[in-house]
């Protein structure tokens, strides 16, 4: 996954045929998953219970595509993950 786009920081809560799965970042890459849930509130409540998740939900290029990619893994298809930022001090 390419980063052309500059990174801002935002979560976003998507539903995936295994429930509803959450992801958080930085301005430096992905800081949170939260693995799958059975409603939208459960999984924002995870993302939210450790601060540092911003509250915008615009989303950079690489994030359209992560989540379109989770999808696709939740779904069983083979997907590489190793092009996405993480912020490990996030």
């Amino acid at each position: 996954m390419e980063n052309a786009s500059p990174i801002t920081a935002g979560h976003a809560v998507l539903e995936t045929v295994i429930g509803f799965m959450g992801i958080a970042w930085s301005e430096k890459g992905l800081i949170r998953l939260c693995l799958p849930e059975r409603s939208r509130e459960a999984v924002e409540r995870r993302l939210f219970r450790h601060g540092g998740v911003s509250s915008s939900t615009k989303q950079p290029q690489w994030v359209v595509e992560l989540i379109a990619s989770i999808k696709a893994y939740a779904a069983g298809e083979d997907v590489d993950f190793s092009g996405v930022p993480v912020d490990l001090d996030g």
